[in-house]
């Protein structure tokens, strides 16, 4: 599982440079994709139906996380989609954002919080970014 979360951030840069749309919806989609091909079949895990029955859990010795926070991973981390946390509606109901206003955070711009961080050019390519170097190697390797 290292390996292919470690193939996954190396195949993935965007995921640490300035953030853009575009970028972030590749990114996830290749995670996705990493974790269905090769994650999820190598569990193999079946339910009395023979129907895949692969739950996610967190490790229980990690003391930094709370409860809520707890919760909010493993309701993200849901691989049922109907079950899965996808909408704001939803996070205004879990104890991780108890007091926080989420009508308030609508109010915020994307584009304002990546220029207040990044500065203007929080989307231009940056020079010294090596985007899938060495890619091929780390699947022929396997």
């Amino acid at each position: 599982m290292q390996n292919i979360l470690t193939t996954c951030l190396r195949a993935c840069p965007n995921l640490y440079s300035p953030l853009s749309y575009k970028s972030i919806n590749e990114s996830r989609r290749f995670m996705v994709e990493i974790a269905n091909r090769y994650l999820w079949p190598a569990l193999d895990l079946k339910n009395e139906d023979n129907e895949s029955a692969v739950t996610v859990t967190l490790p229980t010795t990690n003391t930094l996380l709370n409860v809520p926070s707890r919760d909010l991973l493993l309701r993200l981390l849901d691989i049922d989609p109907k079950r899965r946390l996808r909408s704001t509606r939803k996070l205004e109901t879990i104890a991780f954002y108890k007091g926080y206003n989420i009508e308030d955070a609508r109010k915020i711009r994307a584009k304002e919080l990546l220029v207040k961080h990044f500065g203007e050019n929080y989307n231009k390519p940056s020079d010294d970014l090596h985007v899938f170097d060495g890619f091929d190697e780390i699947f022929i390797d396997e």
